[in-house]
């Protein structure tokens, strides 16, 4: 889109306004003001946070930061885009607002499968811990996206998969690590979308996160026992 015998950089106007909505390396990004200033034209950050779902509905907010004009400008536009059009700031301050409510998705996506993996565990009433969760205080927009799904098992078509969340990862932790911010609770529930990647989730919708959960607790379940078995023997699998 920048780059080649028709990228921006040689094709762009004076006046002209361009709000790169797709998420990337922040100094990526930066890098584009100066080049496409050149050019007489304006490089707006943009960023779109939200499920699939909803962008087609128009739920989904855009964020727009940089030039403050030329942000009110295409206001217009965006508004068609979305029923939530939010100005961030200074350059750069729409990323980062995306980087941190995805650091909160992978949190939250996988907060969710560990409390679902352990109310189906206990014997919980599915629709009646959707109903009474989703209205207390430990509900979230998410829950009432996720729970059903793992409930179901219903990861496909996803809604957003585990590789398209863990592209921003590597975000979060520049951002993290630029600024000396500790995130750990990000880091496991980071990990725990790793490991569900090695073990062939990747283009599954990220409900399926509580299936790693439930091979965690497998897998405890199955140390606990080796742990109590007589000395020598050990633990038989039988189909």
């Amino acid at each position: 889109m920048i780059d080649g015998p028709h990228g921006l950089v040689q094709t762009a106007r004076e006046g002209q306004i361009i709000a790169e909505l797709g998420s990337h390396a922040l100094p990526v990004k930066e890098r584009q003001v100066e080049r496409l200033a050149a050019k007489g034209a304006i490089f707006l950050d943009g960023e779109v946070s939200g499920t699939p779902g909803m962008v087609a509905h128009r739920k989904a907010p855009i964020y727009l930061a940089g030039d403050a004009d030329a942000c009110r400008t295409v206001e217009p536009v965006i508004k068609t885009l979305t029923e939530l059009y939010l100005y961030c700031g200074p350059f750069g301050a729409a990323s980062k607002i995306k980087f941190i409510n995805n650091l909160l998705v992978t949190v939250n996506t996988a907060a969710i499968g560990e409390a679902v993996a352990l109310a189906l565990k206990a014997g919980v009433d599915p629709d009646l811990m959707l109903k009474a969760i989703s209205t207390g205080s430990g509900g979230s927009v998410l829950f009432p996206i996720r729970v059903p799904r793992m409930v179901k098992k219903d990861y496909h078509p996803p809604g957003g998969t585990f590789e398209a969340l863990s592209h921003y990862f590597h975000f979060i932790d520049d951002l993290a690590g630029s600024t000396e911010t500790s995130t750990p609770l990000f880091s496991l529930a980071a990990d725990l979308f790793r490991r569900g990647i090695e073990r062939g989730l990747a283009q599954h919708d990220v409900a399926a996160i509580i299936e790693v959960v439930h091979e965690m607790s497998s897998q405890e379940r199955e140390k606990a026992k080796a742990r109590h078995l007589p000395p020598g023997e050990s633990i038989s699998h039988h189909s």
